[in-house]
């Protein structure tokens, strides 16, 4: 059985480390990806519970209105 030389060895073990590094990368990408949308959603949800009063739906197509407003302006229902 012939000999493989160590720096064969090397290279192999360099390869398996560089993969190791683009496969951690790639994880560490895809998570920081799921916490950042988790964020977003977390603060699409206070500001929307922060302007909870000052919003309604209109009563026949349900886009939302300001509190104050008295016509809708997508299917022109007059609220209150």
């Amino acid at each position: 059985m012939r000999r493989v030389p160590a720096r064969t060895w090397g290279y192999v073990a360099g390869t398996i480390a560089a993969l190791a590094a683009l496969v951690g990368a790639w994880t560490a990408a895809v998570v920081a990806a799921r916490w950042a949308r988790a964020g977003l959603r977390t603060a699409r949800y206070g500001v929307r519970l922060a302007t909870l009063t000052a919003y309604r739906r209109c009563p026949d197509c349900r886009r939302v209105l300001r509190r104050e407003a008295r016509v809708c302006r997508s299917c022109g229902a007059r609220g209150r």
